[in-house]
């Protein structure tokens, strides 16, 4: 099973479409979790943090994994615009460690704002979020309300609209990568 976790960058002047950072987190073996850079949506200089014992995803700003500049491009994000390959890691972990657990450390330094996007503590807005599934983020600064209508009502209360990211405004969302 996979996981997808979303990032977005700026919570204070957020346009809310959750695909500043995004990763894809896949257990490949009792011991073993792959954690892929599938996209970034973000201007800012970015890091992600959290990943003990990286040696590739934690090491450099995210734009600099697919060659380009921050502030240039935007990675993975616009249907038709240049698709970039996405990056990955392995990480050896206790088998007792899911995938949501493992990704629940991950955080995201802005470089630029000197700001830290960690996943939200009980009552916080989400300006991280992990998904169950190969899950289709939002298009480039379409808000994740607008792509997935039931998202408010599970923010507001995570036992309402369990379900809501089955429902999405498919004209809203980028396409699944990871399809076969």
């Amino acid at each position: 099973a996979s996981y997808m976790m979303c990032f977005e960058d700026e919570p204070e002047t957020a346009d809310y479409d959750m695909n500043d950072v995004v990763l894809r987190g896949v257990r490949l073996n009792d011991t073993q979790i792959q954690i892929t850079l599938v996209a970034c949506g973000a201007w800012d200089e970015l890091q992600i943090k959290g990943l003990q014992n990286t040696k590739k995803l934690g090491t450099k700003e995210v734009h600099k994994f697919f060659n380009v500049a921050p502030k240039t491009v935007f990675v993975n994000t616009k249907k038709g615009e240049n698709y970039f390959t996405p990056v990955s890691e392995t990480f050896n972990i206790d088998k007792a460690v899911s995938v949501e657990d493992f990704m629940k450390m991950i955080t995201i330094n802005n470089l630029t704002t000197k700001k830290t996007i960690a996943m939200p503590k009980e009552g916080e807005p989400p300006y991280a979020i992990i998904v169950p599934l190969d899950f289709r983020y939002p298009l480039e600064t379409w808000s994740i309300t607008k792509a997935y209508p039931d998202f408010v009502k599970w923010a507001a209360n995570h036992n309402e609209a369990t379900d809501w990211y089955l429902n999405g405004n498919e004209s809203l969302l980028y396409p699944n990568m990871f399809e076969e």
